[in-house]
């Protein structure tokens, strides 16, 4: 992924589906004001390391701009099929 441009429709259903696995691991992402806020309600800190990686490789520039690129209808859509 490259971290300057917006997600493409398949980036964007990665990110939904890496946004799955964090809720399962009780990790939340959201984007308040201009900037990605990490919530963590007791983690599943086994899940962490693997979440981390994810996170890493998207970059959190490429996840403030799926957050302001869509509505939380395509957010749900889009975690749904993980």
């Amino acid at each position: 992924m490259q971290p300057n441009l917006p997600p493409s429709a398949d980036e964007q259903q990665a990110i939904g589906q890496f946004l799955a696995l964090a809720e399962s691991a009780n990790v939340h992402f959201e984007l308040i004001g201009e900037r990605v806020v990490i919530r963590a309600v007791n983690p599943n800190w086994m899940a962490w390391s693997t979440l981390r990686r994810y996170l890493d490789e998207i970059g959190l520039p490429r996840l403030e701009a799926y957050f302001k690129q869509t509505s939380d209808a395509e957010r749900q859509r889009l975690a749904a099929t993980a």
